[in-house]
């Protein structure tokens, strides 16, 4: 991940360049929209990398749910650890669906907000420097989101395949795929 964060420093240094030849109040508005265009870029590769998890029936390592009852491990009842294992199944899917519903509601505030700064620039400057600083937004933040995107698809790769991250709820539970966040 820091690759990643670095990687985003470097694009928004670039982007602050490139919009730095543009008046002051147009350059803030300007990376005030690139700003909340990386985050909606970000909170969507989490709710796809999210949505996929669920279609498949994995679960992320940071939403794995974990219970460990000591007091009644010694319990020989393999209906009740079958119980216990499905109740931590469902609820670790029910927190990823919650996540997901959340992103999802932040989503659209964002957009909401995108559109509001981006009809401000365009009453603020021209036609044309409307056009360059959104093409320098895209282009920029087309990069950052394609890495994402890339950098999820090797983690739902990485939790498809995986046998070393196994993780045993507990000796009798079959063992579930799971990968950090």
């Amino acid at each position: 991940m820091p690759q990643l964060h670095d990687f985003e420093k470097n694009l928004y240094r670039l982007l602050n360049r490139r919009v730095s030849i543009y008046q002051d109040h147009l350059r803030k508005k300007g990376l005030l929209l690139a700003d909340k265009t990386l985050r909606k870029k970000r909170f969507s590769s989490h709710i796809d990398f999210l949505s996929k998890c669920l279609r498949r029936g994995l679960i992320p390592k940071g939403f794995l749910v974990r219970f460990h009852a000591s007091n009644l491990e010694q319990s020989n009842s393999s209906r009740y650890k079958r119980q216990l294992s499905s109740i931590l199944k469902t609820t670790s899917r029910r927190l990823m669906v919650t996540t997901i519903s959340s992103m999802v509601r932040r989503c659209h505030t964002l957009t909401t907000e995108i559109v509001a700064i981006r009809n401000e620039l365009k009453d603020l400057c021209s036609v044309e420097d409307y056009r360059n600083i959104s093409a320098t937004i895209h282009q920029v933040y087309s990069d950052v989101y394609d890495s994402l995107m890339a950098l999820k698809q090797d983690k739902l790769a990485a939790l498809t395949n995986s046998t070393t991250q196994e993780i045993v709820v507990d000796a009798y539970t079959p063992a579930q795929k799971c990968v950090a966040l």
